[in-house]
């Protein structure tokens, strides 16, 4: 653990230095949390966004990786991924999934897993991005 403190203080120095505007999670586990860092809000929310202070773009490994999919649905693992503190989730394999993807999401939305305003906030920081980058 003490190995990945040091590590830890490395990722803090570069973020300040750099101000990043992504970072991506992967799916592993450290020894901050038992669940990978793509499905973890005390590795995405309490120690990226508040501890460190990140306000950029938290962008999920692809979900379609067996180490993300486990047991669970991609819309499963989708919902969990954003509840943890993704703003972008990434899935490359089967476009035929992106779709089951988007109503685990929007179910989640409208039972009030996910709150709307949640996702209207997560949009709004990727568009602002994409005008930063791609103005025409």
């Amino acid at each position: 653990k003490e190995v990945f403190e040091k590590t830890l203080k490395i990722f803090e120095k570069i973020i300040a230095s750099t101000s990043p505007e992504m970072l991506m999670t992967a799916h592993v586990v450290t020894p901050l949390d038992t669940k990978a860092a793509t499905f973890s809000p005390k590795i995405l929310v309490d120690i990226l966004r508040e501890k460190i202070g990140y306000k950029g773009i938290i962008v999920s490994d692809d979900l379609e990786m067996a180490a993300a999919l486990g047991n669970k649905s991609i819309g499963e693992q989708a919902v969990r991924a954003i509840l943890a503190g993704n703003d972008l989730l990434i899935s490359t394999t089967h476009p035929e999934k992106i779709p089951l993807i988007a109503r685990a999401v929007k179910e989640a939305i409208k039972t009030g897993k996910i709150s709307e305003a949640a996702i209207n906030e997560k949009v709004l920081k990727i568009l602002e991005l994409k005008s930063k980058f791609f103005a025409l």
